[in-house]
């Protein structure tokens, strides 16, 4: 072999990859889609389990078209008077890159309205989601997440009441999510 056949072998081993490249992006970008709804699913069963575990009711919240979340503590009644109601978050944490919270839809229930009407509103005013609540009982608020990613690519995470069980639906193409990122 000459150095020229060896230069010349890896220049178009450079070119196929630089070909391949693309063509496996979409395949990715499901996968890291899959990724952050895992890493929701698992944020959402620890919440639980402190719940639980502390006797203390545990709130999720995200910041809508972000991917910033927290897990809090709510405090109690007596110190909604004092304060926001809630103590330091917990745990908080970030999406992988290009993962979103898009929207979450909550079904309402006695025992989340009563909480949420003892607690002062800054955490949803600063433009946080409504909380999604765990219990010490082991029951959850029943809620719906919506998560998108690159190429009007999303997912649901459905989080139900009765269990505090997460499923983790498949991923779907959202055409008006799709057709606006082509056009920016």
């Amino acid at each position: 072999m000459t150095l020229l056949e060896l230069v010349l072998v890896l220049a178009v081993l450079v070119v196929i990859a630089a070909l391949a490249v693309p063509a496996l992006d979409r395949p990715l970008a499901s996968q890291r889609l899959k990724s952050g709804a895992d890493l929701v699913r698992s944020t959402l069963v620890k919440a639980r389990v402190e719940a639980m575990r502390s006797g203390e009711v545990q709130l999720f919240r995200f910041l809508p078209e972000s991917g910033e979340y927290q897990v809090e503590r709510f405090a109690g009644l007596e110190a909604a008077v004092e304060q926001s109601g809630f103590a330091a978050a917990n745990l908080s944490g970030m999406l992988p890159d290009g993962i979103l919270f898009l929207a979450a839809d909550r079904a309402e229930t006695a025992r989340d309205q009563a909480v949420e009407m003892s607690q002062v509103s800054a955490a949803v005013d600063a433009g946080w989601s409504q909380p999604i609540m765990f219990y010490a009982d082991g029951t959850t608020s029943t809620a719906l997440l919506l998560l998108r990613g690159e190429y009007g690519m999303s997912l649901e995470l459905s989080l139900r009441g009765l269990t505090g069980g997460v499923q983790v639906g498949e991923v779907f193409v959202d055409e008006a999510a799709a057709s606006e990122e082509v056009e920016q």
